[in-house]
């Protein structure tokens, strides 16, 4: 049943990732197929990826990013759209994930949601870096307390530019709603 009442979300990996990701992606298709019906939620749209603490070499890649661009073209999706990425890869990925922005942007309402594992190498500088380019109206923020606080989101360098100062984390609630449309829909 379809509520107008709430937000919904649908977030699955659908597309092969970076950094050897050994991960079968769901068949990117048949998902965006069925989004098409829920034309008003959210779509958390992926890549599978592979990451630790011992990682700090990795980026998404212009094929990635360009294949992303073609499947959300070839179904024509104009719903909005957030794409997962992982802090650790993401700080490696500005330019990359710029171009995905400025693909989509004019079609789809973008924002990116940047998540970490507990143990994921990031490079903070970076991350903020990322952050702060988008803007923090354009980034959720899911990761582990420790890296929130790290990343010190109060203390923005670009405030006179675009006045962003407010910042909140992913709520739990969203989160384990993303979790629970995953295991009834596939």
């Amino acid at each position: 049943m379809w509520s107008d009442e709430y937000e919904i979300w649908l977030n699955a990996d659908i597309y092969a990732g970076p950094v050897n990701a050994t991960n079968t992606p769901v068949d990117a298709d048949s998902f965006l197929q069925e989004a098409k019906k829920f034309d008003k939620a959210t779509l958390s749209i992926g890549w599978t990826t592979q990451w630790s603490q011992d990682s700090n070499d990795g980026k998404y890649d212009r094929e990635q990013i360009t294949t992303v661009i073609e499947g959300l073209n070839k179904t024509k999706i104009k719903n909005p759209i957030t794409f997962p990425i992982r802090g650790g890869i993401g700080a490696n990925s500005l330019e990359e994930l710029s171009f995905l922005y400025d693909s989509l942007k004019d079609t789809n309402h973008v924002t990116f949601t940047i998540w970490s594992g507990t143990d994921d190498y990031v490079d903070i500088g970076r991350l903020r870096n990322l952050i702060f380019y988008f803007g923090i109206d354009k980034v959720y923020i899911d990761v582990p307390d420790t890296l929130f606080n790290q990343l010190d989101l109060s203390n923005n360098p670009y405030d006179d530019v675009n006045g962003a100062t407010v910042v909140s984390k992913l709520p739990l609630v969203q989160i384990l709603m993303l979790v629970t449309i995953l295991i009834f829909m596939f």
